[in-house]
């Protein structure tokens, strides 16, 4: 029971961080939109593998975050300069938008689930999300670790859920949009990123 518990308590966890407007967030968005579902749910699992490894290292590695913190505006500057590229690329789109056919299989998996990847993991806030929420359960619930097994598996759980979710009902949206509003929100979407980079290089 207390591993249901801990599972029921780790998806509730995961809903909530899954709703942070950040990159990832408008990334599913934007994608979904444009090139269809699957683009969106393959950010999604690129965000899932870089959140396992985070967890990874607060279950088996925590001693090593302090030497990792090192690093933090290495890693700041890297995620920032990503994320205004992508930005800028957003903006300086053409007008025609590209078909989900126009990507081969294989590479489209690979383009998507490796930007999610980046997106998420060049994100030093995430680490020290995680970090910060494994150490309240170590320290103050007392988790075992099969305990903080299953907590962490349910917040990928319900973030996976909520990112596909997002990124099925965004599709849907795109048969009532007409080029120029799409053209409008990939102008949104850049400007935001635009925005985020500078915010993660300066703060």
């Amino acid at each position: 029971m207390k591993y249901l518990v801990a599972y029921g308590t780790g998806a509730m966890t995961g809903f909530v961080l899954s709703l942070r407007l950040g990159t990832v967030f408008f990334a599913i968005l934007n994608y979904s939109i444009k090139l269809g579902y699957k683009k969106g749910v393959s950010i999604s699992i690129g965000v899932i593998l870089s959140d396992l490894i985070f967890i990874s290292i607060c279950l088996f590695g925590s001693q090593y975050i302090p030497f990792l913190q090192q690093y933090e505006n290495t890693v700041k500057i890297a995620g920032g300069i990503l994320i205004i590229v992508m930005g800028l690329s957003q903006i300086l789109s053409k007008n025609k938008e590209p078909k989900a056919a126009n990507y081969s299989r294989a590479g489209s998996i690979t383009y998507f689930v490796t930007q999610g990847f980046l997106l998420n993991f060049l994100n030093p806030v995430n680490l020290i999300s995680w970090f910060a929420i494994y150490t309240y359960l170590l320290t103050v619930m007392k988790y075992s670790f099969g305990e903080l097994s299953w907590y962490f598996a349910g917040s990928l759980s319900a973030i996976f859920m909520v990112e596909f979710v997002l990124s099925y009902f965004a599709e849907k949206l795109n048969r009532f949009l007409p080029p120029k509003r799409i053209r409008q929100i990939n102008m949104v979407v850049g400007i935001l990123f635009i925005g985020l980079g500078i915010f993660l290089m300066v703060r």
